[in-house]
């Protein structure tokens, strides 16, 4: 899609759909705003986008604007999870009010709403690569930032302690370094799958190889050991499907070559050793496994045992249930695990569904064609892979990208491929 394509695209949207749109495209600057919250919630343009959101979903469904949708596997099992979500943020709400409560409610359920808005905002290919296309877009802000914060001069960084290497990391004006992360990591999936969608027709060996480069240099930047092992798995898997052609094997071949023998020893020895070495001490024994996860694990144990004191119905559906004064914290963002916040905040039947919900997703990956079967899988394994020690699905701008996904790939195959439907997919 060329921008004047997108343009038009965007142009002939309803405002139902064109809002979304919009927000996608400016987020990377409004998020540039986080510290006005310091000042007040209501100058915040951070905070009007989060509360706005729920209410501009809920106009837009009442619209009639957006067509209805048959309820597919995906969207029961979404459904079911949303459940779990929607009555333990029922329940918070009055039991441990306060404005901070009140914003972390509007976090857990916003990508629950947002997941089945897109169900019926994308009708098609065109609408799915209209939001890839403007997710791309709004990438610029960020890859500009950390080209000048890395050249010039640093807008904003943070000291690692000297147990993690002891070196310097830019965050330019976000809030923390995982906003850069979102756009350095999903940037590169979106790309990619435009470079294999492209391969078929053309040769975008050019654009591919500045992208890796471009990828490489944030991931430098910003210093996340977890980044780091999300790209390389995502980069294993574009590898894969890109090299099919023989050209771009070649291409493969000589982009890991000169990462692995100019970039790879220093990248190792500066940005990644320093960061592992304390869990390669810990699998080794050589230290005690609450410092496992740079030093997690010792939160974790400490809200397990929390959680092996409550009730059996709060293990099942959810700790709010419980009453306890640690259900803020364990449903929250100090749980550092998507994994161990979706367990506490659903229960183990929530976790459950949460899980069975990417594997009906992948029920589907036999039927689709090179660029799908690549999207959907790096778009599962991000998710999967952050979820160990981050929390993805309360990051927006992710979710923005990761959910159009679900939501396209949940479509019946003939909105995928409406002309090549009894085609064998290729």
């Amino acid at each position: 899609m060329t921008f004047k394509n997108w343009y038009a695209w965007l142009k002939q949207l309803q405002w139902s759909r064109k809002w979304f749109v919009i927000l996608v495209l400016i987020r990377p600057i409004i998020d540039l705003f986080h510290g006005l919250k310091g000042v007040s919630p209501f100058l915040s343009p951070l905070y009007i986008v989060g509360v706005a959101t729920p209410f501009l979903i809920i106009a837009s469904s009442l619209s009639g604007k957006l067509k209805e949708k048959k309820s597919l596997e995906p969207d029961k099992l979404f459904f079911g999870f949303g459940i779990l979500v929607f009555l333990n943020s029922a329940l918070m709400l009055p039991l441990y009010f306060s404005l901070d409560v009140m914003g972390e409610v509007i976090k857990y359920i916003s990508p629950i709403m947002l997941f089945f808005y897109l169900r019926r905002f994308i009708n098609s290919y065109k609408d799915f690569e209209g939001i890839l296309q403007t997710f791309l877009i709004s990438c610029t802000v960020p890859y500009l930032m950390i080209f000048y914060e890395f050249f010039f001069n640093p807008i904003a960084f943070e000291y690692l302690a000297e147990g993690r290497g002891g070196a310097m990391r830019l965050q330019g004006g976000y809030a923390d370094i995982m906003s850069y992360a979102i756009y350095i990591l999903c940037g590169f999936i979106s790309a990619s799958y435009f470079f294999i969608k492209a391969a078929a027709t053309e040769k975008p060996y050019i654009k591919t190889g500045i992208v890796f480069m471009a990828a490489i240099l944030g991931l430098v930047a910003i210093k996340q050991v977890s980044s780091w092992g999300v790209f390389l798995c995502s980069l294993i898997i574009f590898s894969y499907f890109f090299s099919k052609k023989k050209q771009g094997f070649i291409f493969v071949i000589l982009i890991a070559t000169v990462i692995a023998t100019v970039f790879a020893p220093e990248i190792y020895n500066t940005q990644i050793n320093p960061l592992i070495e304390k869990e390669i001490a810990v699998a080794a024994g050589e230290k005690d496994v609450n410092y496992a996860f740079n030093g997690r694990m010792t939160r974790w144990n400490n809200y397990f045992s929390i959680w092996d004191e409550m009730p059996l119905y709060s293990k099942i559906f959810g700790v709010s249930t419980s009453g306890f004064d640690e259900v803020p914290v364990m449903t929250g963002l100090g749980m550092h695990s998507d994994y161990i916040r979706i367990l506490f905040m659903t229960g183990v039947m929530g976790i459950i569904i949460y899980l069975l919900f990417f594997l009906s997703l992948m029920f589907k990956y036999p039927k689709l064609q090179t660029k799908d079967r690549y999207l959907l899988l790096a778009s599962v394994v991000v998710v999967l892979l952050y979820s160990i020690s981050t929390l993805p699905t309360l990051y927006m701008p992710m979710m923005y990208l990761i959910l159009s996904t679900y939501a396209y790939y949940s479509l019946p195959l003939q909105y995928i491929y409406p002309k090549v439907l009894n085609e064998k997919a290729v």
